[in-house]
């Protein structure tokens, strides 16, 4: 049956109307009973040397890197990364800070990296600070997340979610930083644990402990 012109013309402009209203639809992919969970702080013993501290890590992380971090009495997380080697870490004098993170309770605020480019813009020795925050009775330790020098949970959620999302940075338990969720908000999209280099956020459906 011979259709007119205009009714050709009709349906050609729904199908490239419906095709441009998917295209910008985000992706929202489902993975029912997959919500990601945050992998449990990684256990460290500290050993104090003269011009050293060397953390002893029970188990590698995923990227074969760890934060160690010391809260200041001014209310700030100094923060720096450091290799594994052989299933520990080594902190010496002279090791810099690599950044400052506001926190007040478990809140975490805005951050500054300390280092640009080729120099540093606030020199914070590292092995003073945890030596200080020892004293002082304040918290430090090793922390898997990455952040603030890694951000991709928070970009990968971004990239889904308008608005509100899911995903939140939080001081945990024992003072290290890591990220918390809103279920009720979660697409359960699965870009948080895929992109993850640390493997801190997981699939629950895999994660064991």
């Amino acid at each position: 049956m011979l259709r007119s012109p205009a009714f050709l013309a009709t349906l050609t402009f729904l199908a490239v109307a419906l095709g441009a209203r998917v295209a910008q639809a985000p992706w929202t992919e489902q993975f029912p009973g997959s919500y990601p969970r945050v992998h449990a702080p990684a256990d460290a013993r500290f050993e104090f040397l003269p011009d050293e501290i060397r953390i002893h890590l029970d188990e590698e992380t995923k990227s074969g890197r760890i934060i160690v971090f010391a809260h200041a009495a001014d209310g700030s997380l100094l923060g720096l990364l450091k290799p594994i080697v052989d299933g520990a870490v080594t902190v010496r004098r002279g090791d810099l800070a690599d950044y400052r993170l506001a926190v007040r309770g478990r809140d975490v605020g805005e951050h500054r990296l300390l280092k640009a480019m080729d120099r540093y813009v606030e020199r914070e020795d590292m092995l003073e600070r945890i030596l200080d925050a020892r004293a002082k009775g304040l918290r430090f330790g090793v922390q898997r997340c990455l952040y603030p020098i890694c951000n991709r949970c928070l970009d990968g959620c971004k990239s889904v979610m308008r608005g509100d999302f899911p995903i939140s940075m939080r001081v945990g338990e024992r003072g290290n930083v890591e990220p918390v969720f809103a279920k009720g908000s979660c697409p359960r999209c699965g870009k948080c644990f895929v992109w993850c280099p640390s493997g801190v956020i997981r699939d629950s459906g895999s994660l064991t402990n």
